[in-house]
This record gives C-alpha cells, structure tokens and sequence, in this order.
C-alpha cells in the first residue's frame, strides 16, 4: 500500500541521517537515563536509526530515581499507563552474544547525548 512504501521511505532516510535531535518526557538522575513515552503521532525511529541522538531538556523534566519517575506517571495519569510503551535509555545498547565480544549501539544509536537547557519554547 502507499502507507507503507512511505512508512519504508522515511525509515531509509532516516537511517541515513547522522544526527537526530529530540525532546525526552523525564531524566533520571541517579542512574543517568532517558525516558521516552511512546505516543501514537511521534515515531521512535527517529531517536533509534541515526548514529547519534541527541535529547532536550530541561531542568524540570529531571526526577531523582525511578521511584519518583513512577509516582510522577501515576499522580498525572493514575493506573492507565500514558502511551503505548514507556522506554528507559541508559545509553548504546551493547550486546556480547557473538563470540563473546562486546559491540555497542547494535540495535539503535552508537552514541547519546543528552542537552539541558534553561527552558524549551
């Protein structure tokens, strides 16, 4: 179908940009991690098929566990979980099954970075 050739298209371009540059719903501080909200009109691709991506954010987004992240998610939309996943990024992804050697950003960027900023407008 046409929806899909251009849902095709957009994921090869996409693939082929070096930077991707995004907003982020929370850090969390004592463990260094992004988290992402999964919404239906916001692609992940984006932030997962460029080499490099980079976050905005800003000092009120910051929460200091995961403790505070969840009861945050809760007090804001109680049991019904906002999006369709919730993704925690605590940087490349790494993995070591082919014989034993560690290979980051295999699914995803090769680097994060993340930007904190005074305020987004």
């Amino acid at each position: 179908s046409e929806d899909s050739f251009q849902r095709a298209r957009l994921k090869d371009q996409m693939s082929r940009v070096p930077l991707s540059i995004t907003g982020i719903d929370y850090l969390i501080a004592d463990i260094g991690t992004m988290v992402t909200i999964a919404h239906p009109q916001a692609s992940r691709q984006i932030s997962l098929l460029p080499q490099i991506h980079m976050v905005l954010a800003t000092p009120d987004q910051i929460r200091l566990n995961m403790a505070e992240l969840f009861e945050e998610i809760r007090a804001q939309h109680g049991e019904r979980l906002p999006g369709s996943a919730i993704t925690l990024i605590t940087g490349p992804s790494r993995s070591a099954d082919i014989e034993k050697v560690l290979i980051k950003g295999v699914h995803g960027p090769t680097r994060l970075v993340a930007v904190l900023i005074d305020r987004l407008e």
